[in-house]
């Protein structure tokens, strides 16, 4: 029996696989976090949702920029400009009062990106098999 495939788009699955990377990593974290630089737990969580949260902005900044001169396409253009701005006022908040480590929000965005760049490449090979 063949599985059937879900279409799933792009920006998802790079979602579904960052909770898959950084879930077990966080719960490790949390669990060791005596063996860690103070706070650095909270700063990865922070990092990783900055990023995904991030990455569905620009996203829907994009898809909202490109999709034409629409009145609602605008009002959604300005909402995501919008919460892009409070959520990087967001996390300058949390480490100018130190509520979590700035370097561990480095190392949760940094494996949203290399996640993000992962399944670029593996898109770009699937593209590459599909034109042989």
């Amino acid at each position: 029996m063949e599985r059937k495939q879900r279409k799933t788009s792009f920006i998802k699955n790079i979602i579904i696989s960052v909770l898959w990377v950084t879930t077990p990593a966080a719960i490790a974290m949390i669990l060791y976090r005596e063996k860690l630089p103070h706070m650095f737990a909270a700063g990865f969580i922070a990092g990783v949702v900055f990023g995904a949260f991030n990455l569905l902005c620009v996203e829907r900044l994009v898809k909202s920029l490109i999709g034409g001169a629409d009145k609602r396409k605008t009002r959604t253009a300005v909402a995501s400009g919008v919460a892009l701005a409070a959520m990087v006022s967001g996390l300058l908040a949390g480490l100018y009062y130190k509520i979590f480590d700035g370097f561990g929000a480095l190392a949760g965005f940094t494996v949203v990106l290399a996640i993000m760049m992962a399944q670029g490449m593996k898109q770009i090979n699937k593209l590459k098999e599909t034109e042989q």
